[in-house]
């Protein structure tokens, strides 16, 4: 079984103050025992940099060895955008680990994505832990976190992803058809993450094999959503022996939570695009069923625009037309139960 790219993550640093050069750094654990000759001879990648299907190189920087079996590999290059605009960064590598138990994975390329905005000056969140170097066990409780830390303290929220896949130097990336969450391979057991310590629960295992499956990082400012990494993980499950736990029903990944003490979810509000040109759509998510006000404000406090939803709902969205406003720096102020507000910048 050929196990070459087991996980990894793209990571974006602006460079400087002015101007939009930014620093992309690509992480990937390779395996150093089936895959070693394939990962010698990987010495640069292809990079999508998210203006439409450009592509750059990254070469190799660093190879360190973190266990007998996995290697840590860096990969990073510079870029300079033309806009402001949010881009998404993309990775895809024809060697994905094969053998996989929940998708047919032998002709399905390695893929990884950040999604990032050049408006403000920012780092994407680090992802601490290592992948690769640990397994679960079948009928024991899995446990693990990506450790995330955020250099300008920027709020981390995370969830589940499946994994997706993307044709090297073609930037479109698509569903895998036949994946499934590790979970529903024999549809026992809880696999859920807490998206606000980023704890990840597998209760249980049952079916030894290799699992991968994504788990993305949100990274919120001032009620705005800036960045979302998506590190990609391979998982082996071996038996281990042991007195077997509970399995508990099945539970779909992401409808439910993972322990009772996870605190309660959070309102959250989104405002996209920034930089806006022509419209900014506005996207709330309560944790009940309420009615929502949004209401447009300029730089001095006066309400340029609003939309009364009379309905209520978990989710409400509208569209503003921007057209016509002066260029610079609008609020969009949310009243419902409580009041969230964020910010856009009208060119």
């Amino acid at each position: 079984m050929l196990r070459t790219y087991l996980g990894g993550e793209i990571a974006i640093k602006r460079l400087q103050n002015q101007g939009l050069k930014y620093r992309i750094t690509v992480n990937l654990y390779m395996d150093e025992r089936g895959g070693r000759l394939s990962a010698d001879a990987r010495n640069q990648i292809t990079i999508c940099v998210g203006e439409e299907n450009q592509t750059i190189a990254a070469t190799g920087t660093s190879r360190i060895s973190v266990s007998a079996d996995v290697s840590f590999n860096v990969y990073q290059t510079e870029f300079t955008y033309a806009t402001p605009n949010t881009y998404t960064v993309s990775v895809a590598i024809e060697n994905r680990n094969g053998g996989l138990t929940n998708f047919s994975s032998v002709n399905t390329p390695f893929y990884i994505q950040t999604t990032f905005a050049t408006n403000i000056i920012n780092t994407t969140p680090v992802l601490n832990s290592v992948v690769g170097t640990q397994a679960a066990y079948s009928k024991q409780v899995f446990r693990d976190n990506v450790n995330a830390i955020d250099a300008e303290g920027d709020s981390l929220v995370y969830r589940l992803e499946v994994s997706k896949q993307s044709q090297p130097g073609t930037c479109t990336v698509k569903d895998i058809a036949d994946y499934r969450y590790p979970n529903e391979v024999t549809r026992e057991g809880v696999f859920q993450i807490n998206s606000q310590t980023g704890e990840l629960t597998w209760n249980s295992p049952v079916q030894v094999g290799s699992y991968a499956y994504a788990v993305i990082v949100e990274e919120w400012r001032d009620g705005v959503r800036i960045s979302e990494t998506q590190r990609e993980v391979t998982l082996q499950v071996i038996d281990q022996g042991g007195d077997p736990v509970i399995i508990p029903p099945f539970e779909y990944p992401g409808n439910g939570v993972i322990t009772s003490t996870e605190p309660e979810p959070k309102d959250f509000l989104e405002i996209f695009p920034s930089p806006a040109q022509n419209r900014v759509k506005v996207s709330y998510s309560a944790t009940k069923p309420v009615k929502v006000l949004f209401q447009l404000i300029d730089v001095k406090g006066k309400i340029v625009d609003e939309y009364q939803e009379p309905e209520q709902s978990l989710t409400h969205i509208h569209d503003f037309n921007v057209r016509n406003l002066p260029q610079g720096t609008y609020l969009i102020r949310t009243m419902a139960d409580k009041i969230v507000t964020g910010k856009f910048i009208k060119e």
